[in-house]
């Protein structure tokens, strides 16, 4: 019986397997409004071949709670989205998880290829989000799985 609850154990591991890519934690209690009308980003190096989700950090509600985040990520400097999702933006002091259901087809992940995460709201309000004063790019916590 351990036998097959170990086995039944491990192929359900299996499944759900994915790789976090790139994982900041968020830094003591900094935190800030993106400008309004405008976004968060930030750029990362693949070690997958897919994404599933992105997660990050609000640090305040929005004034359009009934709005939604939109995330993308598209290559790096300039090319085509590959994958988008949204989520609707009523996170407060937690992981807002933006699942991508969109997906590009013509454009494929590839490893050591460096991709942009792009976060939005759908009524142009601004974002507050965590980041690290130490650290010299824009979106300090993101999450993504593949």
């Amino acid at each position: 019986m351990r036998i097959k609850l170990m086995i039944l154990l491990l192929t359900i591991a299996f499944i759900f397997a994915g790789t976090r890519v790139y994982d900041i934690e968020p830094y003591k209690n900094v935190n800030a409004w993106s400008p309004y009308m405008g976004f968060i980003g930030q750029t990362f190096v693949a070690t997958c071949d897919s994404f599933v989700w992105a997660e990050i950090f609000i640090g305040a509600r929005c004034r359009h709670p009934e709005g939604w985040y939109y995330a993308e990520i598209s290559e790096y400097p300039i090319g085509d989205w590959v994958v988008r999702g949204r989520n609707i933006a009523t996170a407060k002091y937690e992981y807002a998880r933006i699942i991508f259901t969109e997906r590009n087809l013509n454009v494929k992940v590839k490893k050591g290829r460096t991709y942009f995460l792009k976060i939005t709201h759908s009524n142009g309000d601004s974002i507050n989000f965590y980041y690290d004063p130490n650290e010299n790019i824009d979106l300090k916590v993101l999450k993504i799985k593949i």
